[in-house]
C-alpha cells in the first residue's frame, strides 16, 4: 500500500522576500537606466512607452511572437464517448484541446510588448525563477508567487510494518511536484473562485481529427 506525504519547513512568498529581489535584480536595474536613455517612439529601434491599453491591442492580433495567435478567454474543446469496458457510461463528455505550447522565449516576447523590459532580461529573469523555485522546494519549502499560485513536492512511499523500519531506500519510492492555483473563499457561499478560469468561455475545435 503507498501513501503521500510532506512536511515542509515554510512557504517562500516570491512578492516580499529576497528571492524576488535577487530574480528581478536584473530587471528593475535595467528600467532605472532605461529610464534616463529612453528613445522617442518614433524611432525605429526605439522602445514604446507603457500603455494601458498595451495589452488590449495584441489581443486577437496574429504573428505576436511568431506563430502565436492570441485569443483571450477562449478554450476550445472536444467530445468524447465514455466507452470503457464495464464501467463506460456511454455519455459524451468535453476534453479541452490545446492548440500549441507557449514557451519561455513566448513569454518574454509578451512581457517586453505590454512594458519598458527587454525581452532578454525578461527571459533572464523566467530562467533563474526556476532555478530558484528548484533550490527552495529541494530545502522542504512551499513556493508562492502571488496572483499565480503555490508549488510544493509530495511524497510517494510505501508503508513499513513499523517506525523503525521505516528507511529512505526502501520505502519512499518518489517525489511529485503539485501545484495549486491562486483562489479565493467567497465568505457567504463557501465557493472557491480561481482568478485562472474567472471569464473564460468554451467553444467547439474545428480542424482537429480525434484520437
Amino acid at each position: 500500500m503507498s501513501g503521500f506525504f510532506c512536511t515542509f519547513v515554510g512557504e517562500i512568498r516570491y512578492d516580499t522576500s529576497l528571492h524576488f529581489a535577487k530574480l528581478c535584480c536584473i530587471v528593475y536595474s535595467f528600467k532605472f537606466n532605461h529610464l534616463k536613455l529612453k528613445k522617442t517612439p518614433e524611432q525605429p529601434d526605439g522602445i514604446h512607452p507603457p500603455s494601458h491599453s498595451g495589452r488590449d491591442a495584441l489581443r486577437g492580433r496574429e504573428g505576436v511572437g511568431k506563430e502565436t495567435k492570441i485569443m483571450s478567454g477562449i478554450v476550445q474543446y472536444l467530445t468524447y464517448q465514455d466507452n470503457r469496458k464495464n464501467i463506460g457510461t456511454g455519455k459524451f463528455y468535453a476534453r479541452a484541446v490545446h492548440t500549441t505550447v507557449i514557451d519561455s522565449d513566448q513569454l518574454a516576447e509578451r512581457i517586453q510588448r505590454n512594458c519598458t523590459v527587454k525581452k532578454s532580461d525578461v527571459y533572464a529573469v523566467l530562467i533563474e525563477l526556476a532555478e530558484v523555485m528548484k533550490d527552495e522546494l529541494q530545502n522542504s519549502n512551499r513556493v508562492k508567487i502571488d496572483n499565480f499560485g503555490t508549488f510544493y513536492l509530495n511524497l510517494k512511499s510505501t508503508g513499513a510494518e513499523s517506525e523503525d523500519k521505516f528507511t529512505v531506500a526502501e520505502n519512499i519510492v518518489g517525489c511529485k511536484v503539485r501545484f495549486l492555483p491562486e483562489h479565493t473563499k467567497d465568505a457567504a457561499t463557501g465557493v472557491y473562485t480561481v482568478p485562472f478560469t474567472q471569464g473564460v468561455k468554451f467553444q467547439k475545435a474545428t480542424g482537429f481529427v480525434k484520437a
